[in-house]
């Protein structure tokens, strides 16, 4: 199968580029943005994963707009090239949120969607939560990451008692590949309980360089994303000035 990835080089797309390579054998095709590929390099497109967005902006009343700028560069490029793929379109819980990022990915999916019905392809959408892992930026996309690195470089954290729900990379990034519809491990817990188990690796295994008894499945998987921050090159000021 030939799969074309938006925004691969972000936190999910890398995680799905690497997966659908190497787990799956799939041919990738990193679309970038723009979206200026050309119909060679393009043919035989079979399906696209959508995951480009911008999240955060200066201006947070331009999100809406550049998200939907993405969302008709998408369109744009392939009725030009006259390709009819599948897409699957990665969006968030936060849609019809009221915010310009929520009501960005709600528009957009309607759009994505439209343009199947009308091409007669399938459209898929994932609605995501909270997704956490290796790779992820800090103070960009997931506060797990955020959380991990601030810990093991003695950085304050901006910790809370509310409830979220989170899901694990992998098992988001299969789940999207084999196109089952949100069927992947959801991990209810609290801000709180997060910065707490992080913490309690850091000061009784990390420092000791001891490997801890894990409670939960769950409790592993935050073990191993905080692992993969140690030695993470340092984050330059105005990333850790974002909200």
């Amino acid at each position: 199968m030939v799969i074309g990835i938006t925004g691969e080089n972000g936190f999910i797309g890398s995680h799905l580029m690497i997966c659908a390579k190497r787990r799956y054998g799939h041919k990738v095709l990193c679309l970038g943005r723009p979206f200026s590929l050309g119909p060679d390099t393009l043919e035989g497109l079979d399906r696209v994963i959508h995951c480009a967005a911008v999240h955060r902006d200066n201006n947070p009343e331009s999100i809406y707009d550049k998200n939907m700028e993405i969302n008709q560069s998408l369109i744009h490029m392939l009725n030009s090239h006259n390709l009819v793929p599948d897409i699957v379109m990665l969006s968030s819980i936060q849609e019809g949120d009221g915010s310009p990022y929520g009501s960005s990915k709600k528009d957009g999916s309607a759009l994505l969607s439209e343009f199947c019905k009308v091409k007669q392809t399938a459209f898929l959408k994932f609605n995501l939560n909270n997704t956490f892992g290796p790779l992820s930026q800090p103070y960009k996309y997931s506060f797990v990451a955020t959380f991990c690195f601030n810990i093991l470089n003695d950085i304050e954290c901006n910790v809370s008692d509310r409830e979220i729900t989170l899901s694990y990379i992998d098992d988001v990034v299969d789940s999207v590949l084999i196109g089952c519809d949100d069927n992947f491990p959801k991990y209810r817990t609290s801000v709180r309980y997060v910065f707490d188990k992080l913490m309690f690796f850091k000061n009784s295994h990390l420092s000791n360089h001891t490997i801890p008894q894990f409670g939960s499945r769950f409790d592993f998987l935050l073990y191993n994303t905080l692992v993969s921050f140690v030695n993470y090159p340092s984050i330059p000021t105005k990333f850790m000035d974002r909200p």
